[in-house]
């Protein structure tokens, strides 16, 4: 549901940026979109999911059991919001070439319900509570200018900040730890220039900050894959 919901807020802001553009005559269309600095704000939503490995105690409560093995996987959804600066600079023929660097501040939260990966083997029902509380991005941006309108595709390097809670069901938690997990990421948008300093855009990235581990005292510890889909719009002042 909140992806479609998502994907509704995209198509409705891609819309509305069209709706502008087609508004505007021939003669209002000027060459503002090339090159320059800018800075702005950012807003948005993503969803992707955690996926935990674990190498825990299969009796949480006896420190000399067995280590075990457990996988689970959790979903990953919050808002966002957040700023950017960049620049573009103009090559001719309508192509643009630029880079970008933003931090969001996120609330994206998941849960999943770690399990023995040995079949039958029971033992401590564990979760581990994942959250991205923020976001950072430093990418290069390839685009193709038609008056007002700039089309990219964009990649780069992404970071962000992970707080993994481990706990048992019906004993609450455990241990938490913390990390900064770096990885890539790419996708593509749309900017207009609404005015001669006012630039619009929506966007979409995808993200993948790879695998980082997490100790949980003497109850073991968990390697976290953590990938995200973002969709979110823009607001940016050019000079």
């Amino acid at each position: 549901m909140i992806r479609r919901v998502t994907a509704a807020l995209a198509t409705t802001a891609a819309g509305a940026i069209l709706a502008i553009i087609g508004t505007s005559s021939p003669a209002q269309a000027q060459d503002t979109q090339s090159g320059g600095f800018y800075i702005g704000v950012t807003g948005g939503y993503g969803f992707g999911e955690a996926d935990v490995k674990g190498d825990l105690l299969r009796d949480h409560s006896n420190p000399s059991s067995q280590v075990v093995s457990e996988d689970g996987k959790g979903d990953l959804e919050g808002g966002m919001i957040g700023g950017l600066v960049g620049f573009d600079y103009a090559l001719g023929n309508g192509l643009v070439i630029g880079a970008v660097g933003d931090l969001s501040w996120l609330n994206a939260t998941g849960n999943a319900d770690v399990e023995p990966s040995v079949i039958n083997l029971t033992g401590s029902d564990y979760d581990v509570d994942t959250s991205l509380s923020w976001l950072g991005t430093l990418r290069g941006r390839v685009g193709f200018e038609m008056g007002d309108v700039l089309v990219y595709g964009t990649g780069g390097l992404a970071f962000g900040g992970v707080d993994a809670d481990l706990s048992v069901s019906g004993s609450g938690e455990i241990n938490s730890d913390s990390n900064t997990q770096v990885g890539w990421t790419v996708g593509g948008g749309v900017n207009y220039m609404a005015t001669d300093n006012v630039m619009l855009g929506v966007e979409y990235l995808y993200v993948d900050l790879g695998e980082g581990s997490y100790q949980f005292g003497d109850t073991g510890d968990a390697d976290i894959d953590l990938n995200m889909s973002i969709v979110r719009g823009t607001v940016s002042f050019k000079f």
